[in-house]
């Protein structure tokens, strides 16, 4: 199943360390990162899917390649590595806010699991995080070593 855009709802106060990261699950800490964060950022303005989509998947796939082998290497050094991809993009169309639909953001969701086939050593997700009254979006995408 692929989940909707999340709402602004789920968020936690949650302190911006490393440990309580830890302790937050993922999808939580994306979606304080996006409160804390949107109202300081411009975003990269888009008026429609296909630009997101243009500029957001190959971010993600040099984040996949780059983090691979940055966490092996960690790891390999004794040390459990995490990273985020984030994303920011401003959803405008002639001055209006817009949303992504759902057979838009499945569409997101089946380009990340391409890429994500191509990585198998990486444990990881995707995250639309876009508030009910903002145009802000938020493509955020954790990197982790699978533990199998």
């Amino acid at each position: 199943m692929i989940p909707a855009v999340l709402s602004t709802a789920r968020f936690l106060t949650i302190e911006e360390t490393a440990i309580l990261q830890g302790d937050a699950p993922l999808q939580d800490f994306a979606c304080h990162f996006y409160n804390t964060r949107y109202e300081r950022l411009k975003g990269i303005p888009k008026e429609n899917y296909g630009s997101i989509r243009d500029s957001v998947v190959p971010l993600i796939r040099a984040s996949f390649i780059k983090n691979e082998v940055a966490m092996l290497h960690y790891q390999q050094e004794g040390k459990n590595p995490m990273s985020w991809s984030m994303n920011w993009y401003r959803l405008r169309r002639n001055e209006r806010r817009w949303s992504m639909t759902p057979l838009e953001l499945a569409q997101l969701h089946e380009e990340f699991a391409k890429i994500v086939g191509q990585h198998p050593a990486l444990d990881t997700e995707l995250y639309a995080i876009q508030s009910s009254n903002s145009d802000m979006l938020l493509i955020a995408v954790p990197h982790r070593l699978r533990n199998d």
